[in-house]
């Protein structure tokens, strides 16, 4: 961890020549890091968190300037994933600068901001609000989650060359660790999350599902022969196929905080925090006509099959996670036993009732 004085000594001064040294403290967060996925409209995780806090330290201590990532949250309002060298009035005054800034292009600066009331900041006691700003727009790689790397000072100044160009660099690690994030997360065929990413979110989501006596469904799908159609009809074909899968989960589960994820082969996962069993069973069921229609332009009718289970109260239950994915796939296989081509819902934790004082599942429309 780096520690400053408030006051930099004149060695430190000399050397960066920055017109402002603001001290960096820890990191200040906004949001705990195992919240669950719809407290915001998108959520980093907790990989990208750690890689990102290090860059925007770095930059706090080379720019000698308090810094800040941001992302867009609920209502437009963005939400801050890290902090350095800011105390909490600070960050909640960059609310007012995301929004001004966001119809620009590049690298923004503002200098002598007035406060909410009209008041310049030009007192160096002042640290109610950002008086010198300098931002640059990140862009992720699915261009779904708008960010924003930035340095500020409650003391109005120039951008120093040395600081921008800290800002610059910082900019360009922040959307190379964000690319990097994604192809070492998602399966590159049908762009879902892979396998070791699914695991990793559904131990986070289980684990706050116990601490808030919360519920978990998990559904596993299957293609029905798609060996055989991909014998018979070629990889290329098989590959269509499980892209057009792919595509209609995604538009069936819309939720931030909704995992879904191609673990294998014609293999697929959902895990579904705050969810009802029957919603659960119902979303499972219009998923598997909106994945026929999107085969439907296959050259042979391929269908699919669903097991689903439903934990109404993770905090009632003594094992793990893998127990839920265990009923899924047994549901699954009961799905085919059947003639396939339908949703099996399990009953094996049918018993277990949510927690009045738990928190309520999220409708699903």
């Amino acid at each position: 961890m780096i520690t400053m004085t408030r006051s930099p000594s004149p060695r430190a001064t000399a050397i960066r020549r920055e017109p402002s040294l603001v001290p960096v403290r820890p990191v200040l967060r906004a949001v705990n890091a195992d919240a669950p996925g719809n407290v915001a409209a998108v959520v980093l995780h907790r990989s990208e968190e750690d890689a990102i806090e290090r860059i925007v330290r770095l930059l706090a201590a080379a720019s000698g300037s308090s810094a800040a990532y941001l992302v867009a949250g609920d209502g437009g309002r963005p939400r801050c994933v890290c902090a350095f060298g800011a105390e909490a009035s600070d960050v909640e005054s960059l609310t007012h600068l995301w929004q001004t800034t966001q119809s620009r292009q590049g690298l923004v600066t503002l200098v002598d901001l007035p406060d909410t009331q009209g008041r310049a900041h030009r007192a160096p006691t002042t640290r109610a609000h950002a008086a010198f700003f300098a931002g640059i727009k990140v862009r992720s790689p699915d261009h779904a989650q708008p960010g924003m790397v930035c340095i500020f000072d409650p003391i109005p100044h120039a951008l120093g060359a040395t600081a921008r160009q800290h800002l610059f660099d910082a900019h360009a690690l922040i959307e190379e660790e964000l690319l990097l994030r994604r192809q070492a997360d998602h399966d590159p065929l049908t762009g879902l999350l892979n396998r070791r990413a699914m695991e990793e979110r559904m131990a986070r989501e289980w684990r706050r599902a116990t601490r808030s006596a919360g519920s978990l469904c998990v559904l596993a799908i299957d293609l029905d022969h798609f060996k055989a159609f991909n014998d018979s009809h070629g990889h290329l074909e098989g590959d269509a196929a499980l892209r057009a899968v792919g595509d209609a989960m995604l538009r069936a589960f819309k939720r931030p905080a909704d995992l879904v994820a191609r673990i294998g082969g014609d293999e697929f996962l959902v895990c579904l925090p705050q969810t009802t069993a029957e919603d659960a069973e119902r979303l499972a069921n219009s998923l598997r006509e909106q994945v026929l229609g999107a085969l439907a332009q296959c050259k042979n009718q391929l269908s699919v099959s669903i097991g689903l289970a439903t934990l109404a109260d993770v905090s009632q239950h003594e094992g793990g996670s893998l127990d839920v994915l265990a009923a899924a796939d047994a549901a699954l296989y009961e799905a085919k036993d059947r003639g396939r081509n339908q949703v099996v819902r399990s009953r094996q934790f049918d018993l277990i009732r949510p927690t009045p004082t738990g928190e309520p599942a999220h409708p699903r429309h």
